[in-house]
């Protein structure tokens, strides 16, 4: 069966910068992956996208999937960076330099989270009176 392959002008080089909040509930690379590609601009199919970054699609759903199982994967800068200029966003990048930040909601510890929550909430109080 042919696949219809996008055209390279729905390849766009205006790639964006994804909301933090939502990379941030990112817990794997995977994730961040997925995400990347939930926001894309255009949608395409595991087999259109795996054709777009010269993989199988079996090798993509590995990818896209190895912090579902136990079989780990990871993957290559230039496939990531295939992927987001496919895509259109930086999730996977931003996800990155995130973590290594320390910035991602599972290496915050609960106590600072509650003091985020504690002051958000003075500050609706704040706007309510």
């Amino acid at each position: 069966m042919q696949r219809m392959m996008p055209l390279p002008a729905e390849i766009s080089g205006d790639i964006r910068t994804v909301d933090p909040s939502l990379v941030a509930k990112c817990n794997t690379e995977q994730e961040a992956m997925r995400l990347c590609r939930r926001l894309s601009k255009t949608h395409y199919s595991d087999e259109s996208l795996a054709d777009l970054l010269g993989v199988s699609k079996g090798h993509l759903n590995q990818l896209l999937n190895a912090d579902l199982n136990k079989r780990r994967r990871h993957t290559s800068r230039d496939l990531g960076n295939k992927l987001q200029r496919i895509c259109g966003n930086r999730a996977l990048n931003q996800w990155a330099d995130m973590e290594l930040d320390g910035l991602l909601e599972r290496q915050r510890s609960k106590t600072d989270r509650l003091r985020e929550l504690e002051a958000e909430l003075a500050l609706l109080k704040a706007g309510t009176t």
